[in-house]
């Protein structure tokens, strides 16, 4: 799944365009942060881990605290899987540009 699709899935059941549209810029920018180095994994997985929590809490209030802690790491460490692949991929690309022909 790429970050991309899992911010699609993370944000699918809020109806506010507004709050959709700043979470989703929030997670995009710390990709950015991810990828220009400026910030450890420890530190970025950290501030998306508070990030899925308060969203999961709202989506899901019924949830006992330890399954949205749970369900929050979790969705974390998958943003940050994605963040390292689609990383990878832009410092490659960027390595190895290859002008027009």
């Amino acid at each position: 799944m790429t970050v991309a699709n899992l911010i699609i899935s993370l944000l699918g059941d809020i109806p506010e365009a507004s709050d959709r549209t700043n979470i989703s810029a929030t997670i995009l920018y710390l990709f950015d942060v991810y990828t220009s180095g400026k910030a450890n994994d420890k530190e970025i997985e950290q501030s998306l881990y508070e990030i899925c929590r308060d969203i999961i809490s709202i989506k899901s209030p019924d949830l006992l605290p330890d399954e949205i802690t749970a369900k929050a790491k979790d969705l974390a460490e998958q943003f940050m899987r994605e963040f390292r692949i689609e990383g990878a991929q832009k410092r490659i690309l960027a390595k190895f540009r290859v002008p027009p022909i």
